[in-house]
């Protein structure tokens, strides 16, 4: 759509090719707020100069800048001298009417015609044709209208097609028609707050002011649609609008809350936690909350109102909200409280509180309940937006690698009659794990951002050195555990070390099990064979993080095999390829490299 200022422009190059004097009206700045009249002259489309002459009430300064103009506009040969155009506009600030009964010989002069009108109610009725819409609105959201003027047709066409084309409209609508300009992806229904039911009206105008941040801006507006859209059988609840967006996310949160835990007189109670203003009031509101809530839940945006309620819910203010919370006992009913509680805020205290209990006095039964977090919903969102949702997400995954961890600790060892059977063990019950679990957990520790849990937490992870961990500390229990591990192994290593590396499950057989060797001398084989090795990598790195970005392209059939020993790179990587153990293809047997080498520690 035209803006002011090119209407102005085209205005001025459809005059009279004879006119040398033309009069525009400024009255609401239009052209003083985009900078037009900065300048002294302005060219019309047809390629004609112009002098600007502005009268802003001050007489004498007017007439002695439209002399200096006009002594060239009237010369003899008018057509070879710029025109001049007397613009009348209000300084800024000024509401008053512009007086021109001094300059009026001056204006009397004019020989365009009718005066370009470029005010408010004359600019925007172009717009809205043959509808009057409040002149003291358009003046207030001028500036909103014209920053989404491509949009403001669009918008106004939307209320043409509820409405027609009535003799006005009122406040609302131009509000309506500002917001729609500015969201042109919404429709009036909406927006437009004209419920009769109250719980019905109520969850609509939240979901406006509350649930949909990117309306924030416009909040103002909003309100002023809510207002004149309101129906009078909800016009006494209209008090729940007076309250700042993030305190009523904030009781909406915590009466939802109360509602689940069956909080007793749930107006008084969270009163008494003096947390909300003293003039919100949460007895009258109690009336119509559970409805609101529910209705709002099925509307889609309580993870939004969650998120808005963070602001007003700073952690000191959570805390007093544990005050009316069962304590965590670590009980089935923990689980469930927490995953039922998906408002960060709130989740993140009790996730202090439960990892506070559980440091005091650590053990693999005191986290027993829970394996259960695993199905939270903030462990299924990857774009968890807010800093306090993705320390929560930390809280649960810290929660459920010390409970892994701890778990894996408890398992005993078994006899084990092979070393096969040893392997297969150690996979299946997860013993590869436990040193990613602490390291897992020491990143979450560290993501959930609380300085006096970090160092409490640092103390049960490794004690008082990350390098050389306590004996006691899960750290130390897991070295502890998989030096056992080691040692069993060593057992039947020991006695023939090559006969271990002749074993079933020994990696020298792999390829030749895998790939027909005979096809690929005979140059049969379809395809190509890739072989890979991924040096120095651990069990874990492979089953956590390798096979699974594998699998998105290819099928992986893996199984854990022991190396070729020592489990020394060259010669284990040799023996991998080669298919046979070092006396096959140099000179020495397993025993001479296993002692020329070191221990079989590797081999794990």
């Amino acid at each position: 759509m035209t803006t002011p200022s090119e209407l102005f422009h085209d205005w001025l190059g459809k005059l009279p090719g004879d006119a040398r004097v033309a009069v525009a009206i400024d009255s609401d700045r239009f052209l003083a707020d985009a900078k037009v009249l900065d300048r002294p002259k302005v060219v019309d489309p047809a390629g004609r100069e112009w002098h600007l002459v502005v009268f802003r009430g001050d007489d004498l300064a007017f007439r002695l800048r439209f002399r200096e103009a006009s002594a060239s506009a009237f010369s003899p040969q008018p057509s070879a001298f710029p025109r001049v155009v007397i613009v009348l506009t209000r300084g800024p600030g000024v509401d008053a009417p512009i007086d021109v009964s001094y300059v009026a010989d001056v204006l009397a002069r004019n020989e365009a015609g009718e005066p370009l009108d470029l005010s408010v109610p004359a600019f925007f009725r172009r717009i809205t044709p043959k509808i009057n819409c409040p002149v003291a609105e358009l003046r207030r959201f001028k500036t909103d209208l014209l920053a989404r003027l491509d949009y403001a047709q669009e918008a106004a066409d939307k209320l043409i097609q509820r409405w027609g084309k009535p003799d006005s409209w009122g406040r609302g609508q131009v509000a309506a028609m500002v917001l729609l300009a500015h969201h042109p992806e919404l429709g009036l229904n909406d927006i437009w707050t004209d419920e009769v039911e109250p719980a019905e009206f109520l969850a609509h105008a939240i979901r406006l002011l509350v649930g949909r941040p990117e309306l924030s801006a416009h909040r103002e507006v909003i309100q002023q649609i809510i207002q004149e859209a309101a129906r009078e059988q909800v016009e006494d609840h209209l008090f729940w609008m007076e309250a700042a967006p993030e305190e009523l996310a904030g009781y909406l949160v915590l009466r939802e809350l109360a509602g689940r835990i069956k909080l007793q007189n749930p107006s008084t109670q969270l009163a008494g936690l003096q947390m909300f203003a003293p003039d919100l009031r949460l007895a009258e509101m109690e009336k119509l909350a559970p409805q609101v809530i529910t209705t709002l839940k099925k509307g889609g945006v309580w993870s939004a109102i969650e998120q808005r309620a963070e602001v007003f819910l700073t952690p000191a203010r959570a805390a007093k909200v544990l005050t009316l919370l069962p304590p965590v006992t670590g009980s089935a009913a923990d689980a469930e409280f927490l995953l039922a509680q998906t408002a960060p805020a709130i989740l993140r205290q009790h996730l202090r509180s439960a990892l506070e209990g559980y440091l005091a006095k650590p053990s693999a039964q005191a986290l027993a309940w829970v394996s259960g977090l695993e199905k939270h919903p903030l462990l299924a969102d990857a774009d968890t937006s807010t800093e306090r949702a993705r320390q929560c997400r930390a809280g649960l995954r810290l929660l459920l690698a010390l409970q892994k961890a701890e778990t894996g600790l408890t398992v005993p060892l078994p006899k084990f009659p092979h070393a096969d059977d040893l392997l297969d063990w150690y996979a299946q019950h997860g013993q590869h794990l436990l040193e990613l679990g602490v390291s897992q957990a020491t990143h979450y520790l560290a993501e959930f951002d609380d300085d006096d849990l970090i160092q409490r937490g640092q103390q049960y992870l490794f004690g008082n050195d990350e390098q050389r961990p306590a004996p006691d500390s899960l750290k130390g229990r897991v070295v502890e555990r998989l030096e056992q591990l080691d040692i069993e192994l060593a057992g039947f290593v020991r006695p023939d070390p090559e006969k271990f590396c002749r074993g079933a499950r020994n990696v020298r057989g792999l390829l030749r099990a895998k790939i027909d060797v005979k096809q690929i001398a005979a140059d049969t084989l379809p395809g190509k064979v890739w072989v890979l090795v991924f040096d120095g990598m651990r069990l874990d790195t492979w089953e956590q993080v390798v096979r699974p970005l594998l699998a998105v392209d290819f099928k992986v059939d893996d199984q854990p095999c022991y190396c070729v020993l020592p489990s020394y790179t060259e010669i284990a990587r040799t023996g991998l390829l080669a298919g046979g153990v070092p006396g096959e293809w140099k000179g020495g047997s397993v025993a001479e490299f296993v002692g020329e080498r070191g221990n079989i520690r590797g081999s794990r």
